[in-house]
C-alpha cells in the first residue's frame, strides 16, 4: 500500500524532534505546498519560515534547539551556553537558543527574538550530532562561554560535569580552568 504525504513527512519528523521542512518535503519528493494544506487541516503547525511541527508527536526538550538549527535552512549549530544547557552541563538556562552560522552564510529571514545568532567558524571536529540536533563539541563550546564572558562560577560548574561524564579530559579541564583564572585577574 502506498504512504500518504503525512504518513511520509510523519516518518521523517520522528527521527527529528517531531520537525520536517520545506526541504525535507522535497526530499521525499513532495510538494512543499502539501506542508501548508497539513497546516490548514491542523496536522502540523507552522513554526518558523518552512519549518513545520508534526502535531501527532510529543514535544521534547530538545525541541527548541532543533528547531532553531532547522530555522536557518543551512550550516548552523547550537552553540554556547544552550550547547551546554541542551546536555545539562552547569546551570546554563539562557532566554535565547544560542545559534552559530558560518560567517559567510547569510539567512535570507528575520533572526526570530527566540534566537542569539552569533557567526564564527567551527570544524567538523568542533561539532557533533547530539540526538539529531548539530551542536558545538563541549570543548568547543566551554571555549566559547569563555570568550564571550559568561559567568565564572557556572563555567567551572560545566567544567566539573563535562570532566565527571566524560565530555572533555582532565588535561582539558585544568586548561579551562587556568584560562578561568587569567580571565578573573584581568578583570
Amino acid at each position: 500500500m502506498a504512504q500518504t504525504v503525512y504518513e511520509a513527512l510523519l516518518e521523517k519528523a520522528v527521527d527529528h524532534h517531531g520537525l520536517v521542512t520545506t526541504d525535507d518535503a522535497r526530499e521525499l519528493g513532495l510538494d512543499p505546498a502539501q506542508l501548508r494544506v497539513l497546516a490548514a487541516r491542523g496536522k502540523l503547525e507552522r513554526t518558523g519560515r518552512g519549518v513545520y511541527r508534526v502535531m501527532a508527536l510529543p514535544v521534547d526538550d530538545l525541541l527548541p534547539y532543533a528547531e532553531a538549527v532547522a530555522w536557518a535552512h543551512g550550516p548552523a549549530t547550537i552553540s554556547h551556553e544552550s550547547a551546554l544547557a541542551m546536555r545539562g552541563l552547569g546551570d546554563f538556562n539562557p532566554t535565547r537558543v544560542d545559534l552559530t552560522i558560518a560567517p559567510r552564510y547569510f539567512p535570507r529571514r528575520p533572526v526570530p527574538l527566540t534566537l542569539r545568532l552569533w557567526r564564527e567558524p567551527l570544524s567538523e571536529d568542533d561539532i557533533e550530532v547530539v540526538d539529531g540536533v548539530r551542536a558545538a563539541r563541549v570543548s568547543a563550546a566551554l571555549r566559547q562561554v569563555l570568550a564571550t564572558g559568561s559567568d565564572p562560577h557556572q563555567i567551572r560548574r560545566a567544567i566539573s560535569d563535562a570532566f565527571r561524564q566524560g565530555h572533555i579530559t582532565a588535561n582539558e579541564a585544568d586548561r579551562l580552568r587556568h584560562a578561568i583564572d587569567r580571565a578573573s585577574r584581568r578583570t
